[in-house]
């Protein structure tokens, strides 16, 4: 999606040949197409489509990578289920409970999940 982003944006500036207003109309249309193309997906696939395609959740999700993994301490967790319900990007942190490690596409390292835990049972790695 950033590669489209980029791509869109280049041509636009190479086709409104340095006229503002016609560059700025070019970004309105791609804020409406890609707005539109991220309700259809939602409303088809599931509500938070878009996080998964948005280049600042890309980005987030790389940086994310770059931190320390987070554990989930089997012991320690009651299935309390608030890392799920706390999680921005609608993670199922319980999911990650036996492997240890969450490992989710998804996951962009905030450690939402690791404060609300009564447990302690989550922390980076």
């Amino acid at each position: 999606m950033v590669t489209f982003f980029v791509v869109m944006m280049s041509a636009n500036a190479l086709l409104s040949w340095g006229d503002l207003e016609r560059f700025g109309k070019g970004v309105v249309m791609l804020l409406w197409v890609t707005t539109l193309i991220g309700i259809i997906l939602g409303i088809l696939f599931r509500a938070r489509t878009w996080c998964v395609l948005c280049p600042m959740g890309t980005v987030s999700g790389v940086v994310g990578k770059k931190r320390g993994a987070l554990k989930i301490d089997a012991q320690k967790c009651v299935s309390c289920k608030l890392c799920n319900k706390n999680c921005p990007m609608e993670v199922e942190v319980c999911y990650f409970k036996e492997n240890g490690n969450i490992e989710s596409v998804s996951c962009i390292r905030c450690e939402s999940c690791a404060v609300i835990c009564p447990k302690n049972a989550i922390e980076i790695a």
